[in-house]
């Protein structure tokens, strides 16, 4: 498990992206810190090599031929795959997810629409804070300064 995780670890590190979760609820999610974005899900358009801010234009045929160029690159003839099967995996959860009108839609809704973003930005700011990836633990930081009592004055 955690080879198959380090695997899709760094199939998203070549993205930008990384899994991360969060400290209380252990909730999954994907950050990229380049444009401090997160996402519910993985990024399904850019993991096939799609261009996410497109995917209004962005056919079926074009989901299928992105999915089939990878498929050559990872599938051998005999139908088995070749390389990394967690990779392989991931590219199907992706193809599976956008190649469907109804999963495709709830996807985008959940992460790419205007409103799934302003709900993340609870994320992308605590992110900053508190969450690291999956794979570190996290520690509280030591206190700079005593903690204000009840009425708001320092102690």
């Amino acid at each position: 498990l955690a080879q198959v995780l380090f695997v899709m670890a760094e199939f998203l590190a070549k993205l930008g992206w990384q899994e991360c979760r969060t400290p209380v609820r252990n909730q999954t999610y994907y950050w990229r810190e380049s444009t401090k974005e997160a996402q519910t899900s993985p990024p399904y358009y850019e993991i096939l090599g799609l261009d996410p801010s497109k995917r209004e234009s962005c056919t079926k045929s074009d989901i299928k031929r992105a999915w089939f160029g990878w498929k050559q690159i990872y599938v051998d003839e005999d139908g088995k795959t070749i390389g990394h099967p967690e990779e392989w995996a991931l590219l199907m959860k992706a193809y599976l997810t956008l190649r469907d009108n109804s999963t495709r839609a709830r996807y985008e809704c959940d992460n790419l629409t205007a409103s799934a973003r302003r709900k993340l930005v609870g994320l992308a700011q605590v992110k900053t804070t508190l969450i690291l990836p999956s794979y570190q633990l996290w520690t509280p930081p030591e206190p700079d300064e005593p903690p204000p009592d009840a009425k708001g004055k320092k102690k």
